[in-house]
């Protein structure tokens, strides 16, 4: 009886077991890693896809530069415009 209780035990244990990981591939302890979702997404994308996504990020980097850097300058101009006025005490 002991034998048959070990047997059932050993079969459910073998349909459970997990398989062994591919050595190359990398798992990450993290469910959903932004990172490593991206990597794993990347890995199957053609070169070119790939040029022309780094030359689109590239250039709205740009466009984010020049509006902070119109921004900045406008703010620069509204603050050398003062409102005070000096008085002297006697």
């Amino acid at each position: 009886m002991a034998e048959s209780a070990k047997r059932a035990r050993s079969s459910e244990t073998a349909e459970t077991e997990v398989p062994p990981a591919d050595p190359q591939r990398q798992v990450c302890t993290v469910t959903f890693c932004p990172i490593c979702m991206a990597v794993t997404a990347g890995q199957s994308i053609r070169p070119d896809a790939v040029e022309h996504l780094v030359a689109a990020g590239r250039e709205f980097l740009l466009a984010v530069t020049s509006i902070l850097g119109s921004r900045a300058e406008t703010d620069a101009a509204e603050s050398s415009r003062t409102t005070l006025t000096r008085i002297d005490i006697e």
